[in-house]
Order: C-alpha cells, then sequence, then structure tokens
C-alpha cells in the first residue's frame, strides 16, 4: 500500500502516444475499463485508424493515429445499456506514475471530461481521495 500513489476525483493525465500533455481526466472506480473520446474509429485491413476529440476541444488536431493491435470489447453502462466498442493499448502518465493500459473508445462529446479513467488503471497503483480537488483542473 505505501507504494500506491494518491489521486483526487479530477487528475490532468499525460498521454504521449497521441501527443496530449495537461489534459483532465474523471477518476471512476465504478468503471472496469478506462476510456478516451474518439470521433472517427475506422477498422480496415486488420487496422484502426482513429480521430480522438472533435474541433470542439482545444485537444483536437484533426491527427489520425493508427494502431495495429485491438479488440472489440462489449460495456454495459450502469443503466444497462450495452455498447460494442474498440479497445486499444495507450500509455498514461497519472500524478508522475507512466501506465500502459486498455482504453475502449467512445464518444464522449456529451461529458464533462473527455476520459475516463477506470480500475484497469487504477488497481494495485493509485489510491482516491475524493476530498482533494483543485479548481483549476476542473474544465468549465
Amino acid at each position: 500500500m505505501l507504494n500506491k500513489k494518491i489521486v483526487g476525483e479530477i487528475e490532468l493525465i499525460d498521454l504521449p502516444d497521441i501527443d496530449i500533455k495537461g489534459i483532465t481526466a474523471r477518476i471512476d472506480s465504478g468503471a472496469h475499463v478506462s476510456s478516451i473520446w474518439a470521433t472517427k474509429v475506422v477498422e480496415t485491413n486488420g487496422s484502426l485508424s482513429v480521430i480522438f476529440f472533435d474541433e470542439s476541444s482545444p485537444f483536437y488536431s484533426g491527427k489520425i493515429f493508427v494502431f495495429d493491435e485491438f479488440e472489440i470489447t462489449r460495456i454495459k453502462s450502469s443503466n444497462g445499456f450495452v455498447q460494442t466498442r474498440y479497445k486499444i493499448l495507450l500509455d498514461v502518465n497519472i500524478n508522475n506514475h507512466l501506465v500502459k493500459e486498455k482504453f475502449t473508445l467512445a464518444d464522449r462529446s456529451k461529458m464533462k471530461y473527455p476520459i475516463l479513467i477506470g480500475r484497469n488503471i487504477l488497481k494495485d497503483r493509485f489510491l482516491i481521495d475524493v476530498s482533494l480537488q483543485n479548481d483549476q483542473l476542473i474544465e468549465k
């Protein structure tokens, strides 16, 4: 337990594989798998082409990222709705702790936070202290 880092319910993270630094993510111990906002996802010849975010996000670049390794999974939301999603591996830096983990690709355009950090990243690495708040991290 001593090796675990403490995170709040909202954290600034980096995603070096897709050239993103200082983006806010919601920490959610109720989510099994982490999720990232993807607007265009196309599977062609065994590869997955992805555009992250959209024009309304300051992190949108329009750049197409190609993943040769990916999975297809079914995700059940808290309201019981089941979705089929792609899942990719990404490096994520949280609180100066670099982790390579899976993220599902989802339309998070209506969500307050474009990235959700779930238990697959949190387990055995982080403790959550929901009393930790940093108003500078919260996107308005």
